[in-house]
């Protein structure tokens, strides 16, 4: 039994926190990598900050990501003012990663920006977002490429994000809420792919991954 339980601390970043040392006895939340996704987010633009560090002390197989939480949600309404669609963004984004532990905060079933905790009750679920076929799809995803390498690719624009898998899988991610046309370079053999949701084609040639992606959509090609 104590093999099959997964402990982590919510050790929430701070001046002053000792992660380093946490980390010697679990594994620990990346609150600031989420604060940093979040601003991707709500820009549209992968590089309007710094989402190649995963700024923190521990190693990144040590961290437990989010895209929020019930603290940046719930309590600071930090995180409010992104739409269901930007945190499926975030959420494909961090999931079909190679490092980290991705977890997934279920907003409260019918909460508004004038009631953010909407029908909560102690052991009810939340809204249906876990429950989306972008979210079922990168899900199975990342289990299918444990073990492959990563490489995380961007549009000139900052608008698409490609985090291919090796030879073996890759996922899309348009953060605008404009179409985009990409143009990505990528490690996935010649050929056509189709993701499963949405039965969007992608071709790739020479190296070059070429598609259109409606906005704020993703995309599992394997």
């Amino acid at each position: 039994m104590p093999d099959s339980i997964y402990i982590y601390g919510e050790v929430l970043q701070d001046r002053g926190v000792p992660e380093k040392e946490y980390a010697e006895y679990m594994d620990m939340t990346a609150s600031a990598y989420g604060h940093f996704l979040r601003e991707a987010l709500e820009k549209g633009n992968y590089n309007a900050t710094d989402l190649r560090s995963w700024h923190h002390d521990a190693d990144p197989s040590e961290l437990v990501t989010w895209v929020e939480s019930h603290d940046t949600y719930c309590n600071a309404h930090e995180s409010a003012g992104l739409t269901d669609d930007q945190i499926r963004m975030g959420w494909v984004f961090l999931t079909a990663r190679d490092h980290g532990t991705p977890l997934f905060y279920s907003r409260p079933a019918g909460s508004t920006r004038e009631n953010y905790w909407g029908n909560n009750r102690i052991g009810a679920r939340g809204n249906d977002e876990f429950k989306h076929p972008e979210v079922v799809a990168v899900n199975h995803f990342r289990t299918a490429m444990a073990g492959q390498p990563e490489t995380v690719t961007v549009s000139d624009n900052g608008a698409v994000v490609e985090v291919a898998r090796g030879s073996k899988g890759a996922a899309l991610v348009n953060l605008s809420s404009t179409v985009q046309k990409a143009k990505l370079a990528t490690t996935l053999p010649d050929g056509t792919y189709t993701d499963a949701v949405h039965a969007t084609t992608f071709k790739v040639k020479k190296g070059i991954l070429e598609g259109k992606l409606q906005p704020l959509t993703s995309y599992i090609l394997m």
